[in-house]
């Protein structure tokens, strides 16, 4: 009886699988999309907001020397508002310094959020 129930399970596994990457290539797509649309926005000079000023500065003056100090609070991005997540955004600015970057991760976790949500 506990060997039925086993295999049952297990075959709800297996098909379970195939909406698991169903929901990783729909978000794979809507990253691609919206990653491209996020960019080409900011090419065309119509991105508004001003964080992305704030942690572009914060994180230029990171990778430099400064510990997030932002030109636009004229204080350290972290004294104003703690985000040990900047530490982690650091490695991936340090690569490739543009504020596209920025748009790039920010397109990739909203994406991929879904997939731990599914």
């Amino acid at each position: 009886m506990f060997l039925y129930y086993v295999q049952k399970s297990y075959d709800l596994n297996v098909k379970g699988d195939r909406w698991i990457y169903t929901t990783i290539i729909l978000s794979l797509i809507f990253f691609l999309i919206f990653s491209y649309y996020s960019v080409l926005r900011y090419i065309s000079l119509n991105a508004t907001g001003f964080d992305l000023g704030i942690y572009s500065s914060a994180l230029y003056n990171a990778v430099h020397g400064g510990l997030f100090y932002t030109n636009l609070l004229n204080e350290s991005y972290l004294g104003n508002h703690f985000s040990p997540f900047m530490f982690f955004l650091l490695p991936f600015y340090y690569i490739c310094q543009h504020n596209s970057t920025l748009l790039i991760i920010q397109a990739f976790f909203i994406s991929f959020g879904a997939v731990p949500l599914y």
